[in-house]
């Protein structure tokens, strides 16, 4: 298996695959990545990734705009180069450089990266996963909030301290209203003790034109699979105490899929048990991503 990597329009050895010193991404953290799945050769949701990743880069005041096909056909080839089928593919694309002086329009670097694909324990599937509650805090107003960039260190801190205290997640909340956000890597739902399915909105209530979570692949697939099934679903602003009182709590992104969580902190959610609607919709989860036109 050939160890290369998608740079700039080639596939490239990665011991060779090299950016500039000046890159933005590598001075600034100014970029954006995603994570994506690839089953049978093709990427998983392709066109929702790179439009998710157009949307933030407006937001954020990059100038990339990233063309769905061309991006599709890179990570094919790049599957084909290392023959792989299914794997976990990363795009990463920062502003890229200017010339040494500091002047000039900036090039783009377009990197992407492939590995084997493995999935989560299933054992974790069937016991539930345990979560923690993040020392660090959701900030809305910051300009990376519910956006992936590269500037990622606050989510990889907190994940480490969650897997040192043996949890595999971390839940974030706003400072100034204790509202739940997400995981460090997973959006988050609830399903209440009426049986509703609950998740945070988008944007903050408190402020709307500020976003509180990451708009999940993953996530907007369950939204999708559980109005379909006419479950009854709400995005709307939640709190610890709906939380820990939830009959069911699970993880969504498009790596663990649906991921349900046992417990929080040393609170046992469902007797510490998966409950039957985050199962029902991880089998449907794994539906959609067998289909790999979806």
């Amino acid at each position: 298996m050939s160890d290369v990597v998608y740079l700039n329009g080639s596939i490239i050895d990665s011991d060779t695959a090299g950016i500039s010193v000046f890159d933005a991404g590598y001075l600034h953290g100014a970029g954006l990545f995603e994570t994506m799945r690839a089953h049978h050769g093709k990427g998983v949701r392709t066109g929702a990734h790179i439009a998710r990743l157009n949307t933030s880069a407006a937001a954020i005041g990059l100038e990339l705009h990233l063309d769905e096909s061309v991006i599709a056909e890179a990570i094919a080839e790049l599957l084909g180069a290392r023959g792989l089928t299914d794997a976990r593919v990363r795009l990463t694309i920062s502003t890229g450089s200017t010339s040494t002086d500091g002047t000039g329009e900036p090039t783009p670097t377009v990197l992407i990266t492939a590995a084997p694909w493995v999935s989560y324990p299933e054992e974790l599937y069937q016991a539930g996963m345990q979560v923690v509650i993040s020392e660090l805090f959701q900030n809305p107003r910051s300009v990376t909030c519910g956006h992936k960039t590269i500037s990622y260190l606050d989510r990889m801190t907190s994940l480490h301290k969650a897997r040192l205290a043996r949890a595999g997640e971390s839940l974030w909340f706003t400072e100034v209203d204790k509202q739940l956000a997400e995981g460090s890597i997973s959006n988050i739902f609830l399903v209440s003790q009426d049986g509703a399915i609950r998740t945070p909105p988008l944007m903050w209530d408190k402020f709307p034109q500020f976003r509180l979570v990451l708009p999940g692949i993953a996530r907007g697939l369950v939204l999708e699979s559980a109005r379909s099934m006419g479950l009854p679903v709400h995005e709307t602003p939640l709190n610890i105490r709906d939380v820990l009182g939830a009959r069911e709590v699970f993880l969504t992104n498009m790596i663990m899929g649906v991921m349900p969580v046992c417990r929080v902190e040393q609170h046992a959610i469902n007797d510490g048990k998966p409950g039957e609607l985050s199962v029902l919709l991880r089998t449907r989860m794994n539906q959609i991503l067998e289909q790999t036109d979806a």
